[in-house]
């Protein structure tokens, strides 16, 4: 089986997916705080795609939640939402448990600084 292009993928989300997709927002930060510890990141959306509402906290595995969208745009960035491709694409797609999370237009999630 011949696995999809991050490329493929985004040109099959424009083309097929709802209008949702279109206003997804790019460009963005977003600000996703922990309930437990207060820990913040603030994060970037690098590409269009689907960011969950929550994540672990990194600091003592509490749970974040997402501000929607209302934070400071002048914020220093701490995390970046991308869609992965290559290598990294083609392991993610290969899972079953992540697959259609791709394929459906998640982002991956990684610290500032990290390639």
């Amino acid at each position: 089986m011949k696995l999809p292009s991050k490329d493929q993928i985004e040109n099959d989300l424009m083309t097929n997916a709802p209008d949702w997709w279109a206003k997804l927002p790019i460009g963005q930060r977003n600000q996703y705080k922990c309930s437990t510890c207060q820990y913040t990141i603030i994060t970037f959306d690098r590409d269009r795609g689907v960011t969950p509402m929550t994540l672990s906290c990194s600091m003592c595995q509490g749970q974040m939640s997402s501000n929607f969208y209302r934070a400071d745009q002048n914020a220093p960035i701490t995390h970046v939402w991308y869609r992965p491709d290559g290598r990294e694409l083609k392991k993610l797609l290969r899972n079953p448990a992540t697959r259609d999370h791709y394929l459906n237009g998640g982002l991956n999630i990684k610290s500032v600084g990290i390639e």
